[in-house]
């Protein structure tokens, strides 16, 4: 059994608690999806957001990637442990985000701007705020 010489706040003993290795796969897939509506907002607000597109585009895209390397790493290969689920989604998730930041120049391309498009538009909105508290002085 591989152990974590940490509690990760407490999420590590959370999953383990399951024992089943189908809930880590369950929550790589569908607990990005609401990790996403919540974290997003929150990044949009803070400093971070410039760099809200490529979290946002690490975290979609590994939502396929872990569902695809989840799923035959457990039937296939025979992965049963929870543990060593977890830890290789958060490879994944890890893997995507950097994937994302170190190639964003080439994922605008290809996407044609969609990201890009939805960052300016965020931050056209942050400078209205701006102007707006600013006329209110």
């Amino acid at each position: 059994m591989i152990e974590i010489p940490f509690s990760f706040f407490g999420i590590t003993d959370w999953f383990l608690s399951f024992n089943e290795p189908i809930s880590i796969i369950m929550f790589a897939t569908f607990g990005v999806l609401f990790s996403m509506a919540i974290i997003l907002p929150l990044i949009s607000i803070t400093p971070l957001k410039k760099y809200m597109s490529q979290i946002a585009g690490g975290l979609f895209s590994s939502i396929f990637v872990s569902l695809m390397v989840l799923i035959s790493f457990h039937l296939m290969l025979g992965v049963n442990s929870a543990l060593k689920l977890l830890l290789i989604w958060w490879v994944i998730l890890f893997s995507c985000i950097t994937f994302w930041f170190i190639n964003y120049r080439y994922m605008k391309d290809v996407t044609g701007d969609k990201f890009a498009k939805f960052q300016e538009k965020a931050l056209e909105a942050e400078e209205k705020r701006r102007q707006s508290r600013k006329s209110k002085k």
